[in-house]
Order: structure tokens, then sequence, then C-alpha cells
């Protein structure tokens, strides 16, 4: 984020959408996590729900069993009193 409101910590890689096309899943710290969606020539931020835990320190995109969508894992961190 240009203003430093919050930090990009990692991205997941895949298929959201059944399109063929790998969007991208990036836990944030200090805000929501943000999901960029492929749309060919360039990504653009989606309005699709994301977790609003404001710690995403590592995110994991899986297909479990071959299904479709694919399952998220992100991973957070907070200490009490930090924020």
């Amino acid at each position: 984020d240009p203003k430093g409101r919050f930090f990009y910590h990692s991205i997941g890689v895949g298929d959201f959408r059944g399109t063929g096309k790998k969007d991208l899943w990036i836990a944030t710290d200090f805000n929501s996590d943000k999901i960029f969606l492929n749309q060919g020539q360039k990504f653009e931020l989606s309005t699709m729900e994301t977790t609003n835990s404001r710690f995403g320190m590592n995110s994991e995109v899986m297909y479990l069993d071959g299904d479709q969508p694919p399952h998220i894992f992100v991973s957070h961190t907070y200490r009490q009193g930090y924020m």
C-alpha cells in the first residue's frame, strides 16, 4: 500500500472462479486480505468476501480431492495489546 496502511505478506495463486485463469489471494497485515482476479491482460481487485482478520502472514491455495473452487489457508499472528 503506497500510504503505508498495511503490508502484503504472501501471495496464494489459484483459479478461484473456475475460469482456467490463475487469480491471486494476498494475505495482508493491518487490513483485510485482497483478491486480484485475472482478467487476461491485467488483474483487478475483487469485491469477493475475504477474511477480515487483519493479521494475515501466509496464504496457501490447495485443491483438496481435485475439487473446484480451491481451499485457501491463511495463517495469522496476533499479540495481545499490539494494536
